[in-house]
C-alpha cells in the first residue's frame, strides 16, 4: 500500500503539497512554500484558464474563497487600523492561487488518498518525536523538554497539540481504511492521543473529542469486516497505553485540572465580553481584519485581570479574542458571519451531489475542516497566517479528489 503512494513521473509534483504540513513547525518556511505555490497557481491559471473555468472543483474553490475574502474587503471601509487590515487582506489573497496549485498537483482521488497517507505517517512521526522528548528530555532534533508541556518539533511554540488535534479526523480515518492491515498500525491511534495529552493544549481536547466521535461512527462499518473480539482487544490495549502515559505524566495533565481551567477562563471571558462590546459598536462589517488588538484596550474592564490581556509594553491587546466566532464577528461583522455560513452552504451543496463512494472518501477531509473551523475554537486566529495555511491545504486535498482526470491531464500535456 505504501509503495503505491509513490508514483513515478509527473505525479512526483504532489510532493510540494506534502511540504506544506511538513514545514508547519517552521512557520516561516510554510509561508514561503505557500507563496511559491501561489506563483505556480497563477501560472496554471494563465495556461489552463479554459479548463479551470469549466471545472466544478475550481468554481467551488472560487466561491469558498470569496465567502471568506469578500467580508475582509468590506471590513476595510471601517477598519480601525487600515494599514494592518489592508496588508492582511491583500496577503490573504495568495491563498486562492496557492490552493489552486496544490489541488492541481495532487490531481485526483488517488493523489488525494496518497497525500492523506503520507500526512498520517508525518503526524505519527511527530507523535513519536513528542513521546521521545517526554521520555528522554529532548526530541529527535535536540529540542529540550520544558518539564511542563511537550513541544516536539514545534519548539519553542506550544502548537503541537492543536495541529495534531486539527488533523485527527483525517488521521484516524486513514488508519482505519488505508493502513489498517499493516500489523500493529492501529497503535498509531493511542500514540496520537497520548501526544496531544502531553502537549497540554486544553483547546485541543474538544477537537480531539469530535475526531474520536467521528472515528467511532466509522468503526460501525468496520465491525462487520473484522473480528469484534479483535477490535475490542485493540481498543482495550489502546486505552491501557493512554492510561499508562497519563499516570506517568501528572505534571503535564495538571493543565487539564479544574483549577487550571478556571484560571485560564478568567482572561478569556473578559476578552469575549470585550469582543461583544466591540461587535455591538461595529456590528455590520466589523473593525477590519487583525484590528482587535488595537481597540481591545479601550474596552477592557478595570481590575479584570487585564495584565494578560493588554501588554504594558506595547499598549496593545491580544491579537484575537480566542473564540473563532467572536473573531469573525468583531473583525468582519455580520457580513463576515454570513460569509462563514455561506462557506459551509457552498461546500455542503458541492459534496452532496457526489457519488456515495467519492463522498465516503472525502468525509475525513470534510470533518477535519469542520473541526478546524469549529466556531467555538479558542486557540489560533481564524484570519491568521498559520491557521489559514492549514485550512486551505485541507480544502486543496479535499477538492483534489473531485478533479476530473482529464482536467489535470490537459494541464500537464502543455
Amino acid at each position: 500500500m505504501i509503495r503505491k503512494t509513490v508514483v513515478p513521473g509527473r505525479d512526483q509534483a504532489w510532493w510540494i503539497a506534502l511540504a506544506v504540513p511538513a514545514t508547519l513547525p517552521f512557520s516561516n518556511i510554510a509561508t514561503y512554500v505557500m507563496g511559491i505555490s501561489a506563483i505556480g497557481g497563477m501560472i496554471i491559471a494563465v495556461r489552463n484558464w479554459r479548463e479551470i473555468l469549466t471545472s466544478s472543483a475550481t468554481r467551488c474553490l472560487f466561491l469558498l474563497f470569496l465567502c471568506i475574502w469578500l467580508p475582509m474587503i468590506i471590513a476595510l471601509m471601517d477598519a480601525v487600523e487600515t494599514a494592518h487590515s489592508l496588508k492582511s487582506t491583500l496577503t490573504y489573497l495568495h491563498f486562492l492561487p496557492a490552493t489552486l496549485f496544490l489541488f492541481w498537483v495532487i490531481r485526483d482521488a488517488e493523489g488525494s488518498r496518497r497525500i492523506q497517507i503520507w500526512l498520517t505517517l508525518l503526524l505519527a512521526l511527530w507523535s513519536i518525536d513528542a513521546l521521545f522528548q517526554y521520555l528522554a528530555g529532548f526530541n529527535l532534533l535536540g529540542f529540550p523538554h520544558d518539564e511542563k508541556r511537550v513541544t516536539g518539533v514545534f519548539y519553542p511554540s506550544h502548537t503541537l497539540g492543536i495541529v495534531l488535534a486539527a488533523f485527527a479526523p483525517l488521521y484516524f480515518a486513514t488508519i482505519q481504511t488505508s493502513i489498517r492491515d499493516y500489523g500493529i498500525a492501529w497503535l498509531l491511534v493511542p500514540l496520537l492521543i497520548a501526544a496531544i495529552l502531553l502537549a497540554g493544549n486544553r483547546s485541543a481536547i474538544p477537537m480531539l473529542g469530535i475526531a474520536l466521535l467521528y472515528a467511532a461512527w466509522r468503526l460501525k462499518y468496520e465491525v462487520n469486516r473484522v473480528s469484534r473480539h479483535a477490535l475490542a482487544v485493540k481498543i482495550l490495549i489502546g486505552f491501557i497505553l493512554i492510561a499508562a502515559v497519563a499516570a506517568g505524566s501528572h505534571n503535564h495533565l495538571q493543565r487539564f485540572s479544574i483549577n487550571k481551567f478556571e484560571k485560564s477562563m478568567h482572561p478569556r471571558v473578559e476578552m469575549w465580553r470585550s469582543a461583544y462590546e466591540i461587535w455591538k459598536d461595529n456590528w455590520l462589517n466589523g473593525i477590519g481584519v487583525r484590528g482587535y488588538r488595537y481597540v481591545l484596550p479601550d474596552y477592557v474592564s478595570q481590575g479584570a485581570g487585564n495584565r494578560k490581556i493588554v501588554s504594558k509594553k506595547t499598549g496593545l491587546g491580544q491579537t484575537h479574542p480566542h473564540l473563532m466566532l467572536a473573531e469573525i464577528g468583531v473583525e468582519t461583522g455580520v457580513i463576515g458571519i454570513t460569509g462563514f455560513i455561506l462557506f459551509w452552504f457552498v461546500l455542503i451543496q458541492y459534496v452532496r451531489y457526489l457519488s456515495p463512494a467519492l463522498l465516503w472518501g472525502l468525509m475525513p477531509c470534510v470533518v477535519t475542516l469542520a473541526v478546524i473551523m469549529l466556531p467555538l475554537n479558542v486557540h489560533k486566529a481564524f484570519y491568521g497566517n498559520f491557521y489559514s495555511i492549514i485550512i486551505w491545504w485541507v480544502i486543496a486535498v479535499m477538492l483534489a479528489a473531485t478533479v476530473p482526470e482529464r482536467l489535470t491531464n490537459s494541464g500537464t500535456s502543455q
